[in-house]
């Protein structure tokens, strides 16, 4: 009687592993077609960057003057890379780092410490992405990069 329990409980683990390891393959090699949905990217573009074409143009050590609560100085040392998806239009962001750079600056200089040390990350993504995109409308000249990323945010 015993035997047949044991040999009962072994046949039944064996099948749930086995239909846990056949549910997990096809999870994944159908997860796998499945465009990721947090992405936001055209499709053009997402097929358009490669692993080999993307790169990061830094902003680094750009010192922003922020206003303390009692209107001392506070600092914020921010660093940002901005994605480009071809060799000429990484020549072409570099080429506007300085406008960028002071774009970011003008955005920011001045503002509340608390208001700025309290803001999403993803805010004020959008906000520096919002303001790159006005000074190269003033400039005249395409946006040459994708995506802005912020990397680090130190606050003093």
């Amino acid at each position: 009687m015993k035997l047949k329990v044991i040999l009962g409980a072994v046949i039944l683990a064996l099948c749930v592993a086995v239909g846990s390891a056949a549910l997990t393959l096809f999870g994944l090699q159908h997860m796998e077609n499945r465009p990721d949905r947090n992405e936001q990217t055209t499709g053009d573009a997402r097929r358009a960057r490669t692993a080999d074409t993307v790169e990061f143009i830094e902003i680094t050590n750009l010192i922003i003057t922020l206003k303390g609560i009692h209107g001392e100085p506070r600092y914020l040392l921010l660093e940002q890379a901005l994605v480009t998806s071809n060799p000429e239009d990484a020549r072409r962001t570099q080429a506007l780092l300085p406008a960028l750079r002071g774009a970011a600056v003008g955005l920011l200089n001045g503002l509340p410490y608390l208001d700025v040390r309290a803001m999403p990350v993803e805010t004020l993504t959008q906000q520096l992405t919002a303001r790159y995109d006005e000074q190269l409308q003033q400039l005249n000249t395409s946006k040459p990069f994708e995506d802005v990323i912020i990397s680090k945010m130190v606050f003093q």
